[in-house]
């Protein structure tokens, strides 16, 4: 596969990314970089899913308040991200919206397949949060069911790890880096870079997923230009 201008694009960014350097919170300059890579790609439809683990994370709470209101906490949590990422967009002009699977008074708007299929041909960069709006799902899962509602050609998914390895490469430096891994096989070797139930829906509905690193000074452009390193987990076997 390769991403052609015009196709659309599901984006993941999870929280921890948006917090830079720091313990947790967003980091600004973080933010801004990340929506001028994406007015800098006009050329394709752009759907943000964002995930809220910079400032709270379902499994966090669950001892304390259990799992369900854990969750929901989780799920506000994105809101933060999606508004701040929607904010930084519209002063750089964008055209943004922010749909939500969890309304929030002044919010966005409830997610709609077919008015986020028309806004997206109208050039405008959607920006999703809520999750699914229901525990149990992260927000991994998400990014792979909008993609898959919204005909999207595939998730990139935007880490500080610059693709897919065997182990985690800040512990393990003898780490195998993959290029190209099947949903099965990440599945199987429990890799973690993607949660388990995003890769058997990616399998499933075929949507392979592409990790990289947005630390790069090239950014997105680079994974769409084939100029940076980046992994592939193909919802297809293995040869």
């Amino acid at each position: 596969m390769f991403i052609q201008p015009g196709q659309r694009i599901v984006l993941k960014l999870s929280g921890e990314f948006l917090q830079g350097a720091q313990t947790h919170g967003l980091c600004w300059d973080t933010l801004d970089r990340v929506c001028r890579m994406l007015v800098e790609l006009p050329q394709y439809q752009w759907i943000v899913v964002v995930g809220g683990g910079n400032f709270f994370r379902g499994k966090q709470g669950a001892e304390y308040c259990g799992q369900g209101v854990a969750d929901t906490m989780g799920m506000m949590a994105t809101h933060f991200n999606g508004l701040a990422i929607s904010a930084g967009l519209n002063a750089l002009g964008a055209c943004v919206s922010v749909m939500t699977a969890r309304m929030v008074d002044g919010m966005g708007e409830p997610f709609h397949v077919m008015n986020a299929d028309r806004m997206l041909k109208a050039g405008t960069i959607l920006v999703c949060t809520g999750g699914l709006g229901h525990g149990a799902m992260t927000t991994d899962t998400a990014a792979v069911v909008r993609a898959c509602e919204l005909d999207a050609c595939c998730v990139i998914k935007g880490t500080s790890v610059n693709g897919v390895y065997s182990h985690d490469p800040k512990t393990h430096p003898d780490a195998v880096f993959y290029q190209t891994i099947s949903c099965d096989q990440a599945i199987i070797q429990r890799l973690g870079v993607v949660d388990m139930t995003a890769l058997v829906l990616a399998k499933s509905h075929q949507k392979s997923i592409i990790v990289f690193s947005l630390n790069h000074e090239l950014g997105l452009r680079g994974v769409l230009e084939q100029s940076i390193p980046y992994s592939i987990i193909s919802h297809q076997k293995e040869a």
